[in-house]
Order: structure tokens, then C-alpha cells, then sequence
């Protein structure tokens, strides 16, 4: 932590004060997506999240430009492996 960094310091001095209470599994939502039979999903949705993690409750991708850039130098190089490139 950088010492100029007064809103790190105190997010920290804080943390369990500001910290989300975690949602026990048991205790959270069914999914309910329509799965493919027609049915509700039973799953439990992901923390904070309205859906299971198999029907959208996860991570959508990057969003910035340079998460972006992460991504496509990361699948470059895989298919240069994988392509014998």
C-alpha cells in the first residue's frame, strides 16, 4: 500500500466494518432458469447474483480495454501452440 493512499488505508482500517455478510449456500435463491426439459433450474444462485453460475451468475468477460487486450494476447498465443505456429 502506497503511504499517499488514504482511501486504501482506511477501506482497510474498515474492512469487516464494510464488508459484505457472505450468504450461506443453503440460504440463497434457486436459479430458476428454464433448462432445456422445460424446468426450473434447481441450483442456488451465485452470491449476489440472480442466476446460477451455469445460466449467467459468473463473470461476463473484461471489460476494459486493457482486459480486452489480456484476453486476445492470451488466445493468440494459444493458438499459436495449438496450430504448431
Amino acid at each position: 500500500m502506497m503511504q499517499g493512499d488514504a482511501s486504501a488505508q482506511f477501506y482497510w482500517q474498515n474492512y469487516f466494518h464494510y464488508a459484505p455478510i457472505p450468504i450461506p449456500k443453503a440460504d440463497r435463491e434457486q436459479c430458476g432458469a428454464k433448462t432445456r426439459q422445460g424446468e426450473p433450474c434447481r441450483r442456488r444462485c451465485v452470491a449476489g447474483r440472480v442466476r446460477c453460475a451455469n445460466h449467467g451468475g459468473m463473470s461476463t468477460g473484461p471489460k476494459t480495454a486493457t482486459g480486452r487486450a489480456a484476453i486476445a494476447a492470451s488466445n493468440r498465443r494459444r493458438a499459436e501452440t495449438q496450430n504448431g505456429g
